[in-house]
């Protein structure tokens, strides 16, 4: 059987890096997290025996983001995978290539985010949700647990979502209440941060 090198990793903390991810010394990530794994897109991985598995790009994560414990996050194919700041992600979260996460959102436990889907400022996800790749989820949007989000659905901003599909139930009132934000300061933290970026606009 034919063996391939793994691209360098080193521990820190807890967890095992690898492709050097690019971590603030602020942030922290628990036990048994793996951060800057290859990315799982065929492709990448039919490269000849002689060579060295490589992810294209990286992982950023952001300060004071606490990654629990078991949290895997992918390396970017395009981009790299980022998490921004003041994010709290669970146990058992897997978090795939090119996912761009902006400051303060939370993910619970064993949620699931395939590849280049974006998180916009203040979402949460609920525990075991689903995200299909190449969705955006709003600022202050609510997923809740179980949920499964697939490729066609509006996820709008400052609202909520149930079920498997998952469906509007109407806006977030308390998540937004707890940000002390409105449904329209909500709508505009999408159009300032995601537009510039051509990142999928609910």
């Amino acid at each position: 059987m034919p063996i391939m090198r793994l691209a360098p990793k080193r521990t820190d903390n807890f967890g095992t890096l690898i492709h050097d991810p690019n971590i603030h010394p602020t942030a922290y990530i628990g036990p048994g997290c793996v951060i800057g794994s290859m990315p799982e897109i065929r492709d990448l991985w039919n490269v000849p025996d002689t060579e060295r598995l490589v992810a294209p790009r990286s992982v950023s994560i952001d300060a004071r983001t606490i990654l629990t414990a078991n949290v895997r996050v992918d390396a970017g194919s395009r981009r790299d995978t980022t998490i921004g700041a003041d994010c709290f992600i669970m146990n058992g979260v897997y978090i795939a290539h090119d996912c761009f996460i902006e400051s303060n959102v939370t993910i619970a436990a064993g949620a699931c985010l395939a590849g280049h889907v974006s998180v916009h400022t203040g979402a949460y996800i609920g525990m075991n949700a689903s995200i299909h790749q190449r969705q955006a989820i709003g600022a202050y949007a609510m997923i809740g647990m179980g949920a499964v989000v697939p490729k066609r659905l509006l996820v709008k901003p400052g609202h909520t979502y149930v079920g498997n599909p998952a469906r509007c139930l109407g806006v977030n009132h308390v998540g937004l209440e707890r940000a002390g934000l409105t449904l329209q300061d909500a709508e505009a933290l999408d159009a300032e941060i995601f537009k510039p970026l051509g990142i999928p606009f609910p």
